[in-house]
């Protein structure tokens, strides 16, 4: 079994989000027009830095000594709604 050492001090949160989208290739105007845009997207992760410009979330978190792995910057032009989750 393992123990958990320390909890994390960060906030675990859900950001809905829109994301940019993009193709390549050669192809007609009329194809590219079809595109449906933004991509709806839902992250989940620790709430690390909140700046004036975007928010951090780091997606894992060791309760052994604290580290982290997998960050994700999301400009908040971007953000939709931000949701506290309990841990």
């Amino acid at each position: 079994m393992v123990r958990m050492m320390t909890k994390p001090k960060y906030p675990l949160v859900l950001i809905e989000w829109e994301d940019a989208s993009a193709n390549g290739g050669w192809n007609d105007v009329a194809k590219y027009a079809e595109e449906k845009g933004l991509i709806q997207v839902k992250s989940v992760g620790w709430r690390t830095v909140d700046a004036k410009g975007y928010i951090q979330l780091v997606q894992q978190q060791s309760f052994h000594d604290g580290r982290c792995a997998d960050s994700i910057q999301i400009p908040r032009g971007c953000i939709k709604k931000i949701k506290r989750l309990k841990e």
